[in-house]
């Protein structure tokens, strides 16, 4: 004769708390999201312009003596994912046949600051607040084919900024892109 273990059930009073929570997440988010488009505040971390690359950039005067280095060129991805595979994926996660690829970049950027909207995109601005185009990317949607120009950039539809953070020393950030269609 074997004894059957019984699963305890998970009170229904946890999972609705748990919902709840989880609800309440995507409210704060999405006010917050609403907010930073509406409400102006701390103005003062506006962008101010842009740099289409790096190299115009590091031909400005606030861009002495930092470096660019090119570690890839641009170049047209390939897919690699099975055509059968890639039917059955949902929208959202299919692969392009073809990706046009920027190149990978290693760029110094002097005092500069960064703006990370997971959802949309990674800015990086430069002392004088301009953002930097080619390091910088926003894609509004999560295909990866979406990536718009510098000038379209989402950070200069904000209103409201947080005071950016300061760390000592050198920091690094790796920006690829929304789906990592920037590899």
């Amino acid at each position: 004769m074997t004894a059957s273990k019984q699963v305890p059930k998970i009170p229904e009073i946890y999972l609705k708390s748990l919902v709840m929570k989880v609800l309440q997440g995507k409210i704060k988010r999405r006010l917050t999201r609403l907010v930073a488009a509406m409400v102006p505040y701390n103005k003062r971390y506006q962008a101010l312009g842009f740099y289409r690359t790096s190299q115009e950039y590091l031909q400005a005067p606030e861009g002495k003596g930092a470096h660019c280095i090119v570690v890839e060129p641009g170049h047209l991805s390939q897919q690699v994912v099975p055509s059968e595979l890639n039917d059955a994926c949902l929208p959202y996660y299919k692969s392009a046949e073809k990706v046009n690829v920027p190149p990978s970049l290693v760029t110094e950027v002097l005092e500069a600051r960064e703006y990370q909207d997971i959802i949309f995109g990674g800015t990086i601005l430069s002392k004088q607040h301009k953002v930097i185009g080619d390091i910088s990317y926003y894609e509004p949607k999560p295909d990866g084919q979406g990536r718009r120009p510098v000038e379209e950039n989402s950070y200069f539809s904000r209103k409201y900024f947080v005071p950016p953070k300061y760390y000592p020393g050198v920091v690094f950030s790796c920006v690829i892109g929304i789906n990592g269609s920037d590899i």
